[in-house]
């Protein structure tokens, strides 16, 4: 029989904490998935680096990143983007597991590990074991945490965990260990290295004085073998070779010219300029990593210079994200903070009296769990959230979410294929999978167009999402006829399947369907009533006193080609022989444009924009009170109208007619036909 000893109860307690923070944040990475809630730019290329790698012997090749890899060796590497030999030790589990799912995993169990060290850091510095529970508990919740945790995949999730390791034996000067989990976190992300050559200096400055009198005495040989010495020579020497492949190889990472652009704007502002760049983000930025622990890290200046160290680089920096918690920088903090905050902790604890250290429990947990509701992404209020990482929440999967699955289904396996960045990740299980590269960097502004028109020509299949950000889909609808013969080989839901050479009919046709009412459209004069005989409970309503206004607007909503019946659920407040109002259907053509932004030094990314033209009406109706075949009762008028061009769609209300009492329940918009 298995005996669990009172002593055994504080690392089972946090093992159990670790469990369920994987399994959690499992299922809700893979239900943000599911919902198409991540990208391209970061799970997509990881997984299509992962899947070439076990499948195709191609060395992490991803074609995200193509437009500027193309000239590196080998062509198309993940590592010329970032030197991350770390995924080299995920190749076995992905292998039976291909899936970008088993990397969602992989990270959340990456990060979850990192409260291990920080219970034993905690072990060493404070008598009562359950504290240390707490404050590995405590690292689980941090909003920093999180919130890299959230955002898509990237190797950088196993930084924090092996630099915390690797602190707590360099700690404990356990040598082996050390250097090993030193070893693992240098291969993470070039970048590593700097870290750790400050971890060493900082060792060897807590040891001046062995240092000194080795130094003094040239014991050259000791003074060399000593860990703090070891880990500056192997972050030194780790360096160098990230350098001399960045120089033989074309493997860009941090050292290439390109990185400048995050330090000063295209149009070259001053350091002083992204100083003072979004202040309120970089103080929000501040107090989210170190307010969960309240601030303590700041009791041990010396080890929280560790963490100044990022927080130096986002100061400086124009590049937001950088500065903000949903992304995977702030990663480069938590490891630091976390470890400056219990050395920190510690020193506060000796300063009272042991019966007066009651407050220390209390206070940490409020200011963790302060911050969590603030900044974490299940929080409530997401403060400091970079929008790229949406949705926050519990994300659950809709039915357009399922019709979309449906459609990414109907592509052949080896299907080469073109897509949004948000749908990448569902198709990156093959080598010729495509993303519109609108966050690439191109080596000559002209690179955009012919990179275009080759994922095209590539291209079996193009699948776009009218409903997500339209700039995609408006650049597909104007351009997909100018390179191949592409007919549509599925429509669902706003979603479109291309095919190349198909002209045959919809293999799967589910229409548009969207409804809208007090909360969605815009009142432009009456007011909100309640209406028990509405469908909501709440409709608009106008009497006006002038004749000719406007009684309502909106929504904005975008469309692709199509044609669709528009359906407005009215009522009349009396009987009335004249006329009413107009009902309208009113487009405002989207305009795709992109400006190419930077040099032949560190090349080229489009500034993407979609703007949308001046109003036209596309059809209208004059409603008079005979068209209201029973005062007080509701009806519905129907508007049939056809997209050709895409843009946004209003259905608007105006033209008002003096002295009628007008009720709007809802409108209802139905795609009849593709």
């Amino acid at each position: 029989m298995l005996h669990v000893d009172r002593t055994d109860l504080p690392v089972i307690t946090l093992f159990a904490g670790i469990l369920a923070y994987v399994v959690a944040y499992s299922v809700l990475t893979w239900l943000k998935y599911e919902s198409y809630g991540m990208y391209a730019w970061d799970l997509g290329v990881y997984d299509q680096s992962m899947y070439s790698t076990v499948h195709y012997g191609r060395l992490f090749f991803s074609t995200v990143e193509w437009p500027y890899t193309m000239s590196v060796v080998p062509a198309g590497t993940q590592l010329a983007v970032h030197f991350s030999p770390v995924l080299f030790l995920l190749l076995p589990i992905y292998a039976v597991f291909p899936s970008p799912v088993t990397l969602l995993v992989l990270k959340t169990i990456a990060v979850a590990l990192g409260a291990f060290p920080v219970y034993l850091m905690g072990r060493r510095r404070f008598s009562n074991p359950w504290t240390s529970v707490l404050v590995g508990g405590s690292y689980l919740l941090l909003p920093g945490l999180q919130g890299v945790n959230w955002y898509d995949f990237q190797p950088h999730a196993f930084f924090a965990t092996s630099f915390l390791f690797a602190l707590y034996f360099f700690e404990t000067r356990k040598r082996a260990l050390c250097l090993a989990a030193l070893l693992i976190g240098l291969s993470t992300i070039e970048v590593a290295p700097f870290w750790g050559i400050a971890m060493g200096l900082l060792g060897l400055f807590s040891d001046r004085v062995e240092v000194k009198a080795l130094f003094r005495d040239r014991e050259w040989k000791k003074l060399v073998r000593l860990l703090p010495s070891l880990v500056v020579v192997m972050s030194l020497l780790w360096l160098v070779l990230v350098a001399i492949l960045s120089v033989t190889l074309g493997w860009q990472g941090a050292f290439h010219l390109s990185t400048t652009r995050r330090f000063a704007s295209a149009e070259g502002s001053s350091i002083l300029g992204a100083l003072l760049d979004d202040v309120p983000g970089k103080i929000i930025f501040f107090a989210l990593l170190f307010g969960p622990f309240a601030f303590t890290a700041l009791f041990d200046p010396r080890k929280a210079t560790l963490a100044f160290m990022w927080i130096l680089v986002a100061t400086i920096s124009e590049f937001r994200p950088f500065h903000e918690l949903s992304l995977q920088y702030a990663i480069f903090v938590v490891p630091f903070v976390t470890y400056a905050s219990i050395s920190g902790l510690s020193r506060l604890a000796v300063r009272f009296h042991p019966r007066k250290r009651a407050w220390m429990g209390p206070v940490l947990a409020a200011s963790v769990f302060v911050s969590f509701a603030v900044g974490s992404p299940l929080g409530p209020l997401h403060i400091g959230n970079y929008p790229g990482a949406a949705p926050f929440g519990i994300p659950i999967p809709t039915e357009h979410d399922a019709l979309l699955s449906r459609l990414v289904d109907m592509i052949p396996p080896d299907g080469s294929v073109l897509t949004d960045n948000q749908i990448f990740p569902h198709v990156s299980n093959r080598l010729d999978a495509f993303v519109l590269p609108f966050a690439s960097t191109f080596n000559r502004p002209s690179d955009f167009n012919r990179t275009l028109q080759a994922y095209f020509v590539q291209s079996s299949y193009c699948l776009i999402d009218s409903t997500f950000y339209p700039a995609g889909p408006t650049l597909v609808l104007e351009r997909i006829g100018l390179y191949a013969r592409f007919g549509i080989l599925a429509k669902a839901d706003g979603v479109i399947l291309f095919r190349q050479n198909y002209s045959g009919p919809l293999a799967l046709f589910v229409p548009q369907l969207a409804q809208f009412d007090y909360r969605t459209l815009t009142l432009e004069s009456g007011s909100v009533v309640e209406d028990p005989s509405s469908q909501s409970g709440l409709v608009l309503y106008e009497n006006a006193t002038t004749t000719g206004g406007s009684f309502w607007f909106g929504p904005g909503l975008f469309l692709a080609m199509g044609n669709y019946s528009v359906s407005f659920r009215m009522k009349i407040g009396g009987p009335t022989m004249g006329s009413a109002l107009n009902l309208s259907v009113v487009e405002r053509p989207a305009v795709f444009t992109y400006e190419m932004r930077g040099s032949d030094a560190i090349g080229y990314i489009p500034d993407v924009s979609l703007t949308y033209g001046s109003e036209l009406p596309l059809r209208s109706v004059r409603l008079v009170g005979t068209d209201f075949s029973t005062p007080g009762i509701y009806q519905d008028f129907v508007l049939r109208f056809r997209v050709s061009v895409p843009g946004q769609y209003g259905f608007v209300g105006d033209n008002l007619a003096r002295g009628v009492p007008l009720y709007l329940d809802s409108i209802k918009l139905i795609e009849e036909s593709p």
